[in-house]
């Protein structure tokens, strides 16, 4: 089985098909009217001059080129195949079909040119006459030389015609289909990828919010930068969803949307959006463990980006949590003393702006354990400040 295998028939050494047949022939016819157009020429130039001669040859030479040009044109439009536009070929949905703008201008000039034709096919004799007294001196201005030049360009125009339109029509089909096949599996083969990219990464997202089984960091960034625009949306909402509804009752649940938020940061490379470091400013400043440092970085960078993307203003959120996170980290508020200037002047600025934008009771104490307006309270109380607001 082994030597037969390497002793048979290899993929190269397989038979032709029937259409590079035909598409040999037509080579080989395209060969015989190209020999016997130049033998004609040369018959033709032989009783001149040589410089008569070798001008008459060339003279031919362009008439024949030009002819062929004309002709294949005309048979290559003629001959394009039409492509079937429907919603299901053979059975398989088709997601994207071929552009047929090639078609359509076939379609139009080959209607064109046939309606033309019959309208002025009486005046095809003068017009022909006109041309072999143009091509006439080109062949050596002698009495016979317009018709020989009206039949030597002919020869070719009709050759060329026939010999394109036979190769379109049984060439180019296939040439296009294979085209198609290839870009379609090619588009099909990217979809399918990004659809396993967004479902790997929904998949990851969500063991990481219910915390069963859930990822290493480097798992979700990989995951969440693979997944296509769109589905980071999608991801975003969820996490945020659930670092909203539990970062009071559930503090456990909040704490695992903070991995979700990093990874989109990591896919973020370009800091386009402030929402994502916004929020995983809140989730680190209300876990379990507070991480003020971290928080108060991811605010800071946050509003920077809102900034310098033209979103000035906005809730007062980010300015009102940023506070926080400075308040807590001053040693000064610690052990109940005024801020130093710097400090105090860079809380005070970020309570401006909140004062300007959220309900007053963002400054003012509370009653509930552990609620940072508490701190905020005691915070204006100590430094003496009065933040009312601006507008």
């Amino acid at each position: 089985m082994a030597t037969q295998g390497m002793t048979g028939d290899s993929v190269g050494d397989q038979p032709p098909t029937p259409a590079d047949k035909f598409e040999q022939t037509l080579l080989r016819a395209a060969a015989v009217v190209l020999g016997v157009g130049l033998l004609a020429a040369v018959l033709y130039a032989v009783p001149r001059s040589p410089g008569s001669a070798f001008g008459v040859i060339g003279a031919a030479v362009a008439t024949a080129g030009a002819a062929a040009a004309c002709g294949g044109v005309l048979g290559f439009l003629f001959g394009i195949p039409k492509t079937l536009q429907s919603d299901q070929l053979d059975g398989k949905a088709v997601r994207y079909l071929a552009n047929t703008n090639l078609e359509e201008i076939s379609d139009w000039l080959t209607k064109i040119i046939v309606g033309v034709g019959l309208i002025q096919i009486a005046t095809l004799p003068a017009a022909l006459r006109r041309l072999g007294n143009w091509l006439g001196p080109l062949f050596g201005g002698e009495p016979h030389s317009p018709a020989f030049a009206i039949v030597y360009a002919g020869y070719f125009a009709v050759s060329a015609f026939l010999l394109l339109y036979l190769w379109t029509r049984s060439r180019l089909r296939g040439v296009l289909q294979a085209a198609d096949a290839d870009l379609t599996e090619k588009i099909e083969g990217v979809l399918t990828q990004r659809g396993d990219a967004n479902a790997d990464a929904l998949s990851l997202v969500e063991r990481q919010l219910t915390g069963q089984n859930p990822p290493s960091q480097q798992e979700l960034d990989q995951a969440i930068r693979r997944a296509t625009p769109e589905w980071l949306v999608q991801i975003f909402r969820l996490a945020e969803d659930q670092r909203h509804t539990t970062w009071r009752s559930d503090k456990a649940a909040m704490e695992r949307t903070i991995p979700v938020f990093r990874a989109l940061i990591a896919r973020d490379t370009a800091q386009q959006f402030p929402r994502h470091f916004a929020s995983l400013g809140y989730a680190l400043k209300d876990s379990p463990m507070p991480r003020y440092a971290e928080a108060e970085q991811a605010l800071s960078t946050a509003i920077s980006v809102r900034d310098r993307r033209g979103r000035f203003g906005g809730t007062g959120m980010m300015e009102w949590n940023r506070a926080v996170c400075r308040i807590l980290l001053d040693p000064a508020y610690a052990v109940g003393r005024p801020s130093a200037p710097d400090v105090q002047a860079a809380i005070g600025a970020d309570l401006r702006v909140a004062a300007d934008r959220l309900p007053r009771h963002f400054l003012t104490t509370s009653t509930e354990a552990n609620d940072h307006r508490a701190a905020v309270s005691r915070w204006i109380e100590l430094n003496g400040l009065e933040v009312a607001p601006t507008g």
